[in-house]
């Protein structure tokens, strides 16, 4: 999720803050009486405090429940103003809803989620006070227009994130979200009662708004895409002229989704540096873990591995993003330390407290002391109950005394077979329980805090006592008893790549609603439009291929594992797979650091490429990011700095980004533009391309007329009248930025547009226009293009 809450205000500067968040369907409820059920959940920045939030949350029945009558008839207001506009805006769009409206004080976002379930979130802009305006010696007016008060405060946008970026911080989220509950919220809904539905998404969404920062920060031009983070050293083993570099990691990783069993996929990701040390101060310079520092990923973090193919794309990109989460959130990152499905109870936590110190060795020491006790004198008894120690008093009273009388006394002074019990001595029977009560709670984290360690699956040190036995018959036993309090147990719901064939037409679930809002393949008609997929679905996994999978997690600096096995692998209940996995990543360590530390060559461009260009490169097709440019500069890593030169500056971060930002959301709605470029006020020049690509396929004549010029009838199957229909779709979109020479002068833009020519790459259009590009940039961006996406894009 983002970085740490906005900063308190100063000097009378009130930063921009969520004003209001709420998810409602309005299909359950149609009637005056019902009218409440609508909403599922609802936040504002009166409830997101502590004590507020508790006696929020105190009724999960209803959102509007235990509220002032003012209060419900607000928020029930806000959610009909909003029906409101999404019905007036289809009026006059072309069907389609309103997802952005700007006013005066507020940014509000509407999105339909999936089909029925609607988010609503309102942002409060940032409040800058007036100066009071200078006393004037002209006589007082009596006229109550021109007396009445000036505003003492003003409202300003600025560096607050765009509609698009905050629209997919509020994806990003909802994805995770599915991502450890189910396929879709309906399928949740339905699977659960209302009052549990209500408690798992407002405990959820309560975690993420505490963490959401509405400001600019990070990387807000590979965010906004919405994609799948690249490393800077690209995927192991994948690249032209690249595929010996990392190809042994890449061949262990995959031999072990084939030879560990019930092993589905794993996913490996690089985050933070080999020093660790955060912003924050809590880095492992310090001492502390190199994760839940409170950093985001930085420019060159991200996937190396994308697993072997078993997962759908989506999946892939919700996985990537909790792995970015855990970096930044460590075991705090929803869905590691605390059960999703759990629902917070201090009262049952509180009674399980004494019984969870009371295990085996409790009763083996317990039983000891009262055999022991029993042999002495009623005078020793006395003079022991002047001073009794702790463990003395623990084992002579309470749970343990319990226990011994439903025992019947077995154990303590006779057993079945008629022989007397061996009494231990005092330091024997103190050693046997300090051990079995340590094989009993999970063990503690290792010393150092950067070793490889499960933070899903086997807790505590993987290296510690008990990784020497060989023979699994002897640990059976204690494994059963013992290891499973050591074992988390987590699952995740992804989307495959491939469902299952044979499920019949009855069991095939269809997603009903409208799809006006839908998340499309963008295609280019013949006049430069975006045409919609009608097939289309929305950003959710698909029901018919969703399963559910135990998860893995291994963290080894800087690496993070993620591991997807089968749900019902007897194994995961056994320590030696754990200590297996253990063993096989060890030896690959330090050739990983090698191959992930690889830098791809940037194209020649002789002397005319002075200063250094930095490049993003968004694949649509393969939902994969690949970017070098620099995360706006934190003020905190910026004070914390010595002796570190930053590429550039906060306020020429906030400029540049602001600038990529603006070049996205302009060229969304048509395809006819293949090029942009502009100068910045700090000195900075920023190039967009476009790269379109021809695709072909097949459609029936039952699905519709299409063009006779854009189509070729199939000669394979002349019955079923198939036509193959040619749709240029986006192939690549790059940014390209760089510090001009001459850091003067004001802000010209420049844009092209081509719709002429055909085939890949945009015809001639794109490369006369690039041609021209070079007269700012300072080199020929198609050819710098062309060498740029050879490489390992």
């Amino acid at each position: 999720m983002a970085t740490a809450p906005v900063p308190a205000p100063t000097s009378g500067v009130v930063p921009a803050q969520l004003g209001f968040l709420a998810i409602y369907n309005p299909s359950l409820g149609t009637t005056d009486d019902t009218i409440d059920n609508q909403i599922v959940y609802y936040a504002s920045v009166n409830t997101q405090t502590s004590s507020k939030r508790r006696r929020h949350r105190s009724k999960r029945a209803r959102p509007t429940d235990a509220l002032s009558k003012e209060e419900r008839h607000e928020r029930l207001r806000q959610i009909g103003l909003a029906q409101g506009m999404v019905e007036f805006g289809r009026s006059f769009s072309g069907g389609k809803p309103v997802d952005t409206i700007d006013t005066e004080r507020s940014r509000v976002i509407l999105h339909e989620l999936e089909p029925g379930w609607w988010i609503l979130a309102s942002i409060d802009l940032t409040r800058l006070p007036i100066p009071p305006p200078k006393p004037t010696t002209a006589p007082a007016t009596t006229d109550p227009v021109q007396a009445a008060p000036e505003p003492t405060v003003e409202y300003s946008s600025r560096e607050v994130k765009p509609t698009a970026l905050l629209l997919q911080d509020i994806l990003r989220a909802h994805s995770i979200f599915l991502l450890h509950h189910a396929s879709s919220l309906s399928a949740l809904f339905v699977r659960s009662q209302r009052d549990k539905f209500v408690s798992i998404l407002g405990r959820y969404w309560d975690l993420f708004l505490s963490t959401w920062n509405v400001l600019l920060h990070g990387n807000p031009a590979c965010n906004v895409y919405g994609g799948i983070k690249v490393a800077a050293c690209g995927e192991l083993g994948i690249g032209v002229g690249e595929e010996e570099r990392g190809s042994g990691e890449r061949d262990v990783l995959e031999g072990l989704v084939h030879g560990v069993e019930g092993l589905v996929d794993v996913l490996v990701g690089r985050y933070g540096d080999e020093e660790g040390k955060g912003i924050h101060g809590m880095g492992a310079a310090e001492g502390g873990s190199w994760l839940g520092t409170g950093d985001e990923p930085g420019a060159e973090d991200g996937a190396v591995f994308l697993g072997t193919g078993a997962l759908s794309r989506y999946a892939v990109r919700a996985v990537t993003w909790w792995m970015e989460d855990m970096f930044t959130w460590g075991e705090n990152a929803y869905g590691v330390m605390d059960r999703p499905t759990s629902v917070r109870d201090k009262k049952r936590r509180r009674q399980k407290k004494p019984v969870a110190q009371t295990g085996p060795g409790d009763q083996t020491g317990s039983t000891g002391s009262q055999s022991k006790s029993t042999g002495s004198g009623a005078s020793d008894q006395q003079g022991d109950s002047s001073k009794p120690t702790g463990a003395e008093y623990d084992n002579g009273s309470g749970m343990d005394k319990v226990f011994s009388y439903l025992k019947l006394g077995y154990g303590t002074a006779w057993t079945l077979g008629g022989s007397p019990a061996e009494q231990p001595s005092a330091g024997e029977d103190a050693g046997k329980s300090d051990g079995a009560a340590g094989t009993t709670e999970p063990s503690k984290p290792p010393k150092d805090p950067n070793a490889g360690r499960f933070l899903i699956g086997l807790t505590g040190d993987v290296d510690g006592p008990g990784s020497d036995q060989e023979d699994p018959a002897s640990q059976e036993q204690g494994v059963e008893e013992n290891l499973n309090s050591r074992t988390i147990v987590r699952t995740l719901s992804v989307e495959l790549e491939k469902g299952d064939e044979d499920v019949p037409e009855s069991e095939i679930t269809k997603d009903l609603g409208s799809q006006d809002n839908e998340l499309i393949e963008q295609k280019v008609d013949t006049d430069g439009n975006v045409a919609e997929d009608p097939s289309a679905s929305f950003d959710s996994q698909d029901r018919n291929k969703t399963k559910r999978f135990r998860v893995v997690v291994y963290a080894a600096k800087p690496f993070i594992f993620v591991f997807l096995f089968q749900p019902r692998t007897v194994s995961l209940e056994f320590e030696v797979l754990y200590r297996s996995l253990h063993s096989r990543l060890t030896p690959i360590h330090k050739s990983l650091l090698v191959s992930t530390a690889y830098r791809p060559e940037r194209p020649n461009m002789g002397s005319a490429a002075s200063a250094e260009i930095y490049d993003l490169v968004w694949d649509p097709q393969l939902l994969t990011v690949h970017s070098t440019i620099r995360n706006i500069p934190d003020p905190l890593m910026i004070a914390n700095a010595s002796g570190i030169t930053p590429v550039w500056g906060r306020v020429e971060a906030l400029n540049t980004h602001n600038q990529i930002l603006n070049m996205f959301m302009a060229t969304r709605e048509s395809l006819s533009e293949f090029e942009r470029t502009c100068k910045t006020s700090r000195g900075w020049w920023v190039v967009w391309n476009r790269i379109l690509e021809q695709q072909e396929t097949e459609k029936t004549s039952e699905e519709g007329d299409a063009d006779p010029e854009q189509t070729e009838v199939g000669e394979d199957d002349e019955s079923s009248k198939g036509v193959v229909v040619r749709d240029l779709v986006v192939s690549k979109e790059i940014f390209l930025i760089r510090q001009a020479s001459d850091h003067g002068g004001s802000v010209r833009s420049i844009s092209s547009s081509y719709v002429g020519g055909g085939g890949g790459g945009g015809g001639g259009g794109w490369a006369d226009g690039a041609s021209r590009l070079a007269q700012g940039i300072g080199v020929d961006t198609r050819r710098y293009i062309e060498g740029l996406l050879s490489l390992n894009r």
